[in-house]
């Protein structure tokens, strides 16, 4: 499949899912790491975000790694990010499309086990539909206490 740099964002959902698997074959190397929703509240969504890219370049015997416009705070490794990565380099905008099918992918399954809040339609980007699921959520309990030991979280 042919695909230039600057089709990626336009990708349809089947496209992709192929660009995934044909990515996965044709690397060199790649590593996936899923951040913990324990990371992202510890550290916060950025963050979270850098250490897991911080581990990924460590991982690999990259000698210069490219980021989507993300500095990375690590030795022995030329860092260079990249504005709007993806539409300059063809390993940034695979990344991009190993990241997005993935994250698309978990959200389908959180959508079997919480689908009063529509992740399958909106792949957790944030919407009205979201916020409008937290505040009825919110609505209907007691105390903040009830509300986040609901989202799973410790009081």
């Amino acid at each position: 499949m042919k695909i230039q740099i600057s089709m990626i964002l336009n990708l349809s959902v089947k496209k992709r899912d192929a660009l995934f698997e044909q990515i996965q074959e044709d690397a060199l190397w790649f590593e996936i790491i899923q951040v913990s929703p324990e990371d992202i509240d510890k550290y916060n969504i950025y963050r979270a975000d850098q250490l897991a890219m911080e581990q990924i370049a460590i991982h690999s015997n990259a000698e210069v790694v490219l980021t989507d416009a993300m500095p990375l705070l690590i030795e022995g490794r030329e860092i260079i990010p990249l504005v709007k990565g993806d539409q300059k380099s063809i390993s940034i905008a695979a990344a991009s499309i190993l990241a997005k099918v993935t994250r698309d992918r978990a959200m389908l399954e959180y959508d079997k086990e919480y689908p009063e809040y529509g992740f399958a339609k909106h792949k957790g980007y944030p919407t009205k539909a979201t916020y409008g699921g937290l505040t009825y959520l919110w609505s209907n309990q007691d105390s903040p206490q009830e509300f986040l030991a609901l989202l799973g979280k410790n009081t």
